[in-house]
């Protein structure tokens, strides 16, 4: 090797060294140069396009000249030898007998013909429904839901009169707010004294600042303590409202473009018909979402009849406009980047009200399933993995061209503000020109003319900022009519240019995610003319591009070599400013895959940093759990399932985990893999666990995304990706997780977990209301691992009695023995069945059961004393509790527990003094774990006590057998004293 001197003993294994070893070296040496460079099919078709154009022109004496300066280096020999070809002469013939006949025409309303029989029929179908629910309405009273504004607004809209009066004052009572005025809560100043104090103390207050933060924004919680890029930079309100003010207050550029013929309108009874309960209730913003400007709470909005939001939305449809009240919205900025320099350095997220987002959610679903986007575009339609597809197919594009060794150039180009810049007028323009109808064309008008924000900085408000161009980033409709814009950008990208598979009629020239744009070509050539008709129509569009943030890359063939180059030599110029051309050592990302100039590289998350942050910052063992479960590994998903991961990376991955898991919950090594990664459901921790769940999610996502591909498409792209693996199903991968626990001796306890919820919640939800210190005991506890002879020796043998309890017992010291068994914990044991009854019966008492405790019962031979005797109405219950260790299952021993006080002359005794004529047993059974019985929990639910009930009793048990073992401890060693 001329680059570091190895030796090898065979050409092969020196050019798959200087391959891998060093690429930029081995790139260099591929040439690429031809003497005589042929023509591809695509640079022939553009010829041909030009010749035909300029000939229609009347262009005859020049033509060659002109041809010369369109093809981009030829020369004019080469040129004059191709138009000799009968090939080319065949394809200027077709285009001359075609014509120049797209369609250009300005589009009008008359020009499809008149739809008002359909429009006054769903106009009819929304009065008759509108009045049905204006009944039911009125039938609700005034309070608390404010009827009669409802019905008037109704009214008023069947009278073609204006409704929005009665709708402001019927939400204004409602919520008990005016629209817009709910005051913004404070951030406060940052405290001078941060910086002051111990390492301790600073920890302490630290530690304040996260849980408060964690109860009202758990997830600015994370994101701060992962080092997110939430740490705002320098700028002050003004700075902003400056900057972003001069962004969005801009006119909106007039339509440069002509407009498309309307060949088919779209159906107003498929945009307009009256809403559905289902299409209600299956839009609802999401419970975790922010509240609009209103204050109106997504859980408040959720408690509205549904027939009074339906009377709400039908009349916004049939009047064709909302208040402008709900136009208004709050805009929050986001930094792209950390300590942002600049304004424009953070994303505007806008949030409107909760309201008016319900209502665009359904309209942009009914869009979604009228309008159909460019076969290109894969950005936020519904239905459809648009990152994984873009992601895959940009791959296998990669690995076709490599394999097959066929030139290929590649543009990415950011869209700068797309979002925000984009023209009313172009949204306007395309809306008509795709068919849109007037009703829908009016709504989307008046929305985007009478839009407003305030900027949210700091614990302050802005100006009211007028919106003249742009959509919101945060508004369900906002993506369709975006990508509206970018199908017209799209659809004027020349057919015949594109990089060709090797098959007819598979040619690829564009892929969209949203403003994420991918252009591909053939040659040179065809890719400035990409260019050339991108700008062409993002400019009629108000929009620009971002040359600094755009790459080029060029892969070119050597035939002799049968290699393939990366070119950095070849340069493209957008907007007037040359973009970089990728090497062969370079990499990016896309759509949040890395990617090298070959395709897809290896996955690198920061996987064992983020660790390192949780593990340093100052919270509850549970909320670190919380964070690696819910944030840091989901994290990491997208880039695992579809970059490139191998297996021993995975492995090594878990094995961190692991490890901090143990550390911050005190488990023992031994402690099985399983019990960590094991459902909550099957009594686990419920950490994923990567090496076994990747493979599986990485096959599923492809599955699903080669299901949507064409037969051509997969036969010959999809091919390149698919990885054939023997891998089950995800249901099988967790079943050998939970089977692996129950087959340990620490998880034979927890077989039975799944049948209650109650069981298992603590680990989750209900973690939060636990101490720290609390939810490691339990845990620990839960996981059989508290310490014992029998536990530390593992199998090991003895002498007989070695393994005896300490304290004097002639039986093995184990965990379950110590917190059962044990005389030393008999007081403890007593103590936790008292604390249960006294649960229950504060719960009986609250919803006014008649509750006896401790009844001696006296038989004929002995007496018993059930735990409690409650009543209501005509019938008395007996109930026991009872704290088992789980030898049989649970449900036999509640059985048998029940059997003890369902006999006749018990249920006598119990008539006689309470008077009730019917009498039932109910046996509460709870093991030493928190494990319900099943049968008990069904027993329970006939006294309508709550599900809170059940995981107080669960943490009441977890918390007196974790003290039996404690307490046994202490009395051990002060015995041994």
């Amino acid at each position: 090797c001329e680059v570091c001197d190895r030796a090898f003993s065979s050409v092969t294994g020196l050019g798959l060294h200087r391959k891998r070893a060093h690429p930029v070296q081995f790139n260099q040496g591929i040439v690429v140069d031809r003497v005589k460079r042929r023509w591809s099919p695509e640079e022939m078709e553009l010829l041909a396009d030009w010749e035909a154009r300029l000939t229609r022109e009347g262009c005859r004496g020049d033509l060659i000249r002109r041809l010369v300066g369109l093809s981009g280096g030829r020369t004019m020999d080469s040129i004059k030898g191709v138009r000799k070809t009968g090939e080319y002469k065949r394809l200027v013939a077709a285009r001359m007998a075609r014509g120049d006949s797209p369609i250009r025409v300005q589009s009008e309303d008359h020009a499809v013909g008149s739809a008002s029989s359909a429009e006054a029929r769903w106009e009819e179908e929304l009065r008759t429904i509108l009045r049905q629910d204006m009944e039911v309405v009125s039938r609700l009273g005034p309070a608390p839901w404010a009827a009669g504004y409802l019905v008037e607004a109704g009214e008023a809209v069947l009278a073609s009169r204006d409704p929005t009066g009665p709708l402001v004052q019927w939400w204004t009572e409602v919520f008990m707010r005016e629209l817009g005025s709910t005051p913004i809560p404070s951030e406060g100043e940052r405290r001078g004294q941060d910086e002051l104090g111990t390492s301790r103390q600073r920890r302490r207050r630290l530690f304040g600042e996260i849980q408060r933060l964690w109860k009202t924004d758990r997830r600015a919680a994370v994101s701060r303590i992962l080092g997110g890029g939430t740490d705002l930079g320098p700028q002050s309100l003004g700075d902003m409202e400056e900057y972003w003010a001069a962004l969005f207050e801009v006119e909106s550029s007039p339509w440069q473009g002509e407009t498309e013929q309307v060949v088919e309108r779209w159906a107003m009874g498929d945009i307009f018909s009256p809403l559905t309960a289902d299409e209600i209730t299956g839009s609802m913003p999401a419970a975790g979402t922010c509240a609009g400007p209103d204050g109106i709470e997504p859980g408040e909005w959720v408690r509205v009849p549904l027939a009074a939001k339906r009377i709400l939305f039908h009349c916004f449809m049939m009047w064709g406009e909302v208040p402008s009240q709900l136009l208004e919205a709050e805009t929050s900025l986001i930094p792209k980047t950390a300590g942002p320099a600049s304004p424009g350095e953070y994303r505007p997220i806008t949030v409107a009200s909760v309201i008016l987002r319900h209502y665009h959610k359904i309209l942009a679903r009914r869009l979604g399933q009228v309008y159909s986007h460019s076969p290109n575009q894969r950005g936020f339609i519904s239905g459809m993995d648009g990152v994984g597809e873009n992601v895959v197919r940009f791959n296998a594009i990669l690995q076709k061209a490599r394999k097959s060794r066929r030139s290929i150039v590649v543009l990415s180009l950011d869209v700068a503000k797309a979002f925000d810049t984009v023209s009313h007028e172009a949204i306007l323009s395309v809306l008509r020109a795709k068919g849109a109808p007037l009703h829908l064309r009016k709504y989307i008008q008046s929305c985007l003319r009478r839009s407003s924000l305030r900027l949210k900085w700091r614990g302050q408000r802005s100006r009211l900022i007028r919106v003249a161009r742009g959509v919101r980033q945060g508004d369900p409709l906002s993506p369709f009519l975006f990508n509206m814009v970018m199908d017209h950008v799209l659809s004027g990208l020349p057919e015949r240019v594109g990089f060709w598979t090797g098959v007819s009629g598979v040619r690829f020239n564009a892929l969209a995610y949203a403003d994420d744009l991918l252009l591909f070509a053939s040659s040179e050539i065809g890719m400035r003319s990409l260019i050339s008709a991108v700008e062409s129509g993002l400019a009629q569009c108000g929009l620009k591009v971002n040359p600094a943030k755009s790459w080029s890359l060029c892969l070119n063939p050597s035939g002799r070599q049968k290699l393939i180059k990366v070119d950095s030599e070849v340069r493209f110029q957008v907007a007037g400013s040359g973009v970089r051309a990728l090497g062969i050592a370079d990499g990016f990302k896309y759509l949040g895959v890395p990617f090298g100039p070959l395709g897809v590289q290896k996955a690198e998350p920061e996987i064992e940093a983020a660790l390192y942050r949780v593990h340093r910052a100052p919270i509850k063992p549970q909320q670190r759990l919380e964070i690696v479960r819910e944030f840091l590994l989901p994290a990491t998903y997208h880039e695992l399932v579809l970059g490139q991961v191998r297996r021993e990376d995975l492995h090594r991955w878990d094995v961190r985990v692991r490890g901090c898991v143990r550390h911050w919950l005190r488990l023992q090594h031994d402690v099985p893999n399983s019990y960590i990664h094991a459902p909550f459901k099957y009594g686990g921790l419920a950490v994923p666990e990567l090496s076994r769940m990747v493979p599986m999610w990485r096959r599923v996502r492809r599955e699903r995304i080669m299901q949507r591909w064409e037969d051509m498409e997969a036969e010959e792209i999809g091919g390149e990706v698919v990885e054939v693996t023997g891998l089950g199903s995800i249901e099988e991968v967790r079943r050998g997780q939970w089977e692996d626990l129950y087959g340990r001796v620490d998880g034979r306890d927890l077989r039975e977990s799944a049948k209650v919820k109650a069981s298992y919640s603590w680990k989750g939800e209900g973690a939060r209301s636990l101490s720290g210190r609390e939810y490691v005991q339990f845990v620990r506890l839960h996981a059989g691992c508290l310490p014992s002879l029998m536990r530390a020796a593992r199998g090991r043998g003895g002498q007989r009695g070695a393994l005896w309890c300490r304290a004097g017992c002639p039986r093995a010291e184990t965990v379950g023995h110590v917190v059962q068994v044990c005389p030393l914990t008999m007081g403890g044991r007593i103590l936790r069945h008292h604390a249960v009854v006294g649960l229950l019966v504060k719960a009986f008492e609250i919803r006014r059961y008649g509750v006896y405790q401790e009844v001696s019962i006296a038989l004929r031979e002995t007496r018993v004393r059930p735990d409690l005797v409650v009543t209501k109405g005509n019938k008395a219950w007996i109930l026991d509790v009872q704290v088992v260790s789980p030898g049989d299952e649970l449900n036999v021993i509640n059985a048998r527990k029940k059997g003890k006080y369902h006999t006749r002359e018990i249920h006598n005794a119990v008539r006689e003094l309470t008077g009730k004529i019917e009498v039932d047993t109910v046996a509460i059974t709870i093991s030493w774990k928190g494990i319900w019985s099943s049968q008990s929990v069904r027993d329970l639910r006939e006294f309508k006590l709550g599900k809170r009930i059940l995981e107080w009793i669960v943490e009441r048990v977890l918390r007196g057998s974790h003290m039996n073992w404690s307490r046994w401890n202490k009395l051990r060693i002060e015995g041994s004293n």
